[in-house]
């Protein structure tokens, strides 16, 4: 009983930290690919927008605002509403 739980906890606290790694690669992801198609001060304002772990469907959304965006500008205008 006491190893079926110390396995399971140990499984929930690497789960938790699998899920959060691939929250900060994508985030780092979009603010990288922001940085290339709008500069350096729309991906910094971008990822203070965001903060350190934005849930995933937050992720979702600006990732696509990120790929169809006219302007650095219109993304932040978008990001700025959430």
């Amino acid at each position: 009983m006491f190893d079926e739980q110390v396995l399971t906890w140990g499984e929930k606290i690497e789960a938790k930290a699998r899920a959060e790694g691939r929250t900060e690669g994508r985030l780092s992801l979009l603010v990288e690919i922001a940085k290339l198609r709008f500069g350096e001060t729309v991906a910094t304002t971008m990822a203070a927008v965001l903060g350190p772990s934005p849930p995933e469907s937050k992720l979702r959304s600006v990732a696509e605002w990120v790929a169809l965006s006219s302007s650095g500008d219109a993304l932040l205008a978008k990001l700025r509403k959430i």
